[in-house]
């Protein structure tokens, strides 16, 4: 899901003008998407290459600006342990293993700002993905809260097939060569 946003994002990139004139140079302050959530403090570069502290309040999206010491700073929120920030939306990518996925069960995850216990129905393992409605980024200027998307992928070590005893192979084997 992640990557698929990331393949559409750069598709729909459209071209700059020759004729535009260069854009003012606003310098980006990169967040986490725990830091979007929940908020911090950090130490930062200003353009002029002072080192300055920036508040970051919860729910910052990308692309919006904040005022770090008297300068204006555009947001970009990168990725972090599979979690991703799309819109209002944290993006997991987290691995399930084969039996969860088939039959369900319940996962644990640390997430911000707490630990959840997730319920993953038969369908949900089906579809791979599981919508945790309100989990996502809280509302901030207008915006509504977002959900938490949870993209199931199969853990490596359990796509293996099961051991099959050795009276099965036999009848099997015998049943085909007739």
């Amino acid at each position: 899901m992640i990557e698929a946003y990331d393949v559409l994002n750069s598709a729909s990139s459209s071209p700059a003008k020759r004729d535009a004139p260069p854009a003012l140079a606003v310098p980006t302050l990169e967040i986490s998407p725990r830091e979007a959530m929940i908020g911090g403090r950090r130490r930062t570069r200003a353009a002029d290459g002072r080192r300055i502290w920036a508040d970051i309040p919860a729910g910052l999206r990308a692309g919006q600006s904040i005022r770090v010491a008297g300068q204006l700073m555009t947001v970009a929120i990168s990725r972090q342990d599979g979690l991703a920030v799309i819109g209002d939306h944290l993006c997991l990518a987290i691995s399930v293993d084969l039996p969860t996925l088939r039959h369900g069960g319940c996962i644990a995850l640390d997430l911000p700002p707490r630990p959840a216990l997730v319920r993953i129905t038969p369908r949900d393992g089906m579809l791979k993905l599981v919508r945790l409605a309100g989990r996502g980024l809280p509302e901030r200027f207008g915006r509504p809260r977002g959900d938490l998307l949870l993209d199931l992928r199969c853990a490596a070590g359990s796509m293996t097939a099961p051991e099959v005893p050795q009276s099965q192979r036999r009848a099997f084997d015998t049943a085909r060569a007739a």
